[in-house]
């Protein structure tokens, strides 16, 4: 006859097989969870940097258009608006740039005081050229510092996207058969830019763990030996 495990059997059995059950199964669902947060923090800056890549064509497109324009007779034509060079909303793009790093936000601040400069100054020759009827010297100053502006916004926004994570910036950039001539245009511009973006930056070779190793090891060193601090500051600078 078969007897029946008794009550203290039964709990030492859950003891030793239901705790640790229990401890890999809540194991598993907070180590779900990390990776749900990463990957949408991951989402959200490549989201930002899809921003950042769309302002950065925005500009340098309009600072090629305007190189060889006579921004004085675009203004006398009603032809020049100061708010073409402008984001629809430059709060929301500046807060997306900050997910892309501290880095990067700060450089994009940057361009946009430069581009509500240079839109200022827009707003100054059409006022010069339609009201006062202005064309000269002084007209001419300020068609010079709003070209130069526009191209400046834009080599900072190229900045902020190499001051980017290096796996944002290796990003594969994917055109699906272009026809159209603009299309064709605008996949030439992001692929060159990307190569000068990129140019200089080494990703680690195994991922998050390389550079976890990397810093850990770097840290270790400096403590160390703390005069190989100025070393690895005159490393990451050549």
């Amino acid at each position: 006859m078969i007897q029946a495990p008794s009550a203290n059997a039964l709990e030492t059995l859950l003891y030793y097989w239901g705790t640790p059950l229990a401890t890999t199964v809540l194991t598993f669902f907070a180590g779900v969870q990390i990776w749900q947060v990463r990957r949408q923090s991951k989402d959200r800056q490549e989201a930002a940097f899809a921003s950042l890549y769309a302002e950065y064509l925005h500009l340098s497109s309009l600072s090629s258009d305007w190189e060889e324009e006579d921004l004085v007779e675009l203004a006398l034509s009603d032809a020049l608006r100061p708010e073409d060079m402008l984001p629809r909303d430059w709060g929301t793009l500046i807060r997306l740039l900050g997910e892309v790093g501290s880095a990067t936000g700060a450089l994009g601040a940057m361009a946009y005081l430069t581009v509500a400069q240079a839109s200022k100054r827009t707003r100054i020759l059409v006022h010069l050229v339609k009201n006062l009827h202005i064309t000269g010297d002084a007209a001419r100053n300020l068609e010079r510092q709003i070209k130069e502006g526009v191209a400046e916004a834009a080599r900072v926004f190229e900045d902020a996207m190499r001051s980017a994570p290096a796996w944002l910036t290796s990003h594969p950039i994917t055109f699906v058969d272009p026809q159209s001539e603009l299309s064709l245009n605008v996949t030439g511009t992001m692929k060159s830019t990307a190569l000068r973006v990129h140019r200089g930056r080494r990703a680690s070779r195994l991922g998050a763990f390389g550079r976890w190793l990397a810093r850990g090891s770097a840290r270790l060193a400096v403590w160390l030996d703390p005069a190989l601090e100025a070393q690895l500051l005159l490393m990451r600078r050549s």
